[in-house]
C-alpha cells in the first residue's frame, strides 16, 4: 500500500505491537479497544488476518494429544471479531478484506459464509481469490524447492481477484511439513516460516487494496 504512495499506518499484530503494547485479540478488552482504534482511524479499506493455528489444515483436531476445545473456541471468535471490524466498515461507506490459509475452518464458519459467501459462490459484491504463494517466489530457505502455499483472501472490493496467480508448473514444490536446518544451522518449523510472505505477493496485495482505495 505504501509503495503506491497511499498511507498505511502500522497494523495490530502480535509480533509488531501497536503503542507499545501485546494486542491478544482472543480476549475483550483488546478487542474492544481494537475496535475503538479501526473507529478513530476510518480507514477506507481494513484488511485482516486472523491467526490460523487452531483452524488451519494442520490443527490438532479432537481426540488428538494437544487439542483444546477452549482454544478452538477462542480462535473462532477471533474470526467472529475479524468479520465484524469488517462489517462495520462496510457500513462506515469503506470495505475490507480477510485472509486465511485454504482449507481453514475460518472459510466454513457461518459467520464467514453468511458474510462472504463461499469461493465457489461469492455473495453479491463479495470476492475472492485464492493465490499460490509460490507464484510470488515462495521458496524454501537456502534450496531451489517452492512452498506451494496457499491462502484464501475475501473482500467487499473486486481488485482484490487480481492477487490470485496460481502455480506456473515450473518448479518443484517442498511440503510444509516439519522442520529444516536453515542457512544459519538454526532448524526451523516450516510452517512458521511460510508464515512470512514473499515480497511479491504482499506488493500485490498491498497494490490492490490502494486501487479500491483511489476507486
Amino acid at each position: 500500500v505504501r509503495a503506491t504512495g497511499s498511507f498505511a499506518p502500522p497494523g495490530v499484530d502480535r509480533c509488531l505491537p501497536l503503542g507499545a503494547r501485546p494486542w491478544d485479540l482472543h480476549r475483550k478488552d483488546p478487542q474492544r479497544d481494537c475496535s475503538k482504534l479501526v473507529d478513530r482511524l476510518d480507514p477506507v479499506i481494513l484488511h485482516i488476518a486472523p491467526p490460523c493455528e487452531k483452524l488451519s489444515q494442520m490443527r490438532r483436531r479432537p481426540g488428538q494429544t494437544g487439542y483444546s476445545a477452549s482454544a478452538h473456541e477462542a480462535a473462532v471468535q477471533v474470526i467472529e471479531f475479524s468479520v465484524q471490524l469488517v462489517r462495520e466498515r462496510v457500513a462506515a461507506g469503506g470495505g475490507g478484506s480477510m485472509e486465511n490459509p485454504l482449507g481453514s475452518e475460518c472459510w466454513t464458519l457461518t459467520v464467514t459464509t453468511e458474510f462472504f459467501g463461499t469461493p465457489e459462490k461469492p455473495l453479491a459484491d463479495r470476492y475472492f481469490a485464492a493465490p499460490r504463494f509460490c507464484a510470488y517466489g515462495m521458496k524454501e530457505p537456502g534450496t531451489d524447492r517452492y512452498y506451494r502455499k496457499a491462502v484464501v483472501l475475501a473482500a467487499t472490493y473486486s481488485e482484490i481477484q487480481e492477487v490470485d496467480d496460481r502455480c506456473p508448473g515450473d518448479h518443484i514444490h517442498q511440503p510444509v511439513r516439519g522442520h529444516v536446518k536453515t542457512p544459519s544451522g538454526r532448524w526451523e518449523s516450516r510452517g512458521k516460516l511460510s508464515a512470512a510472505y514473499p515480497i511479491l505477493a504482499c506488493l500485490a496485495g498491498g497494490r490492490a487494496i490502494a486501487c479500491a482505495c483511489l476507486r
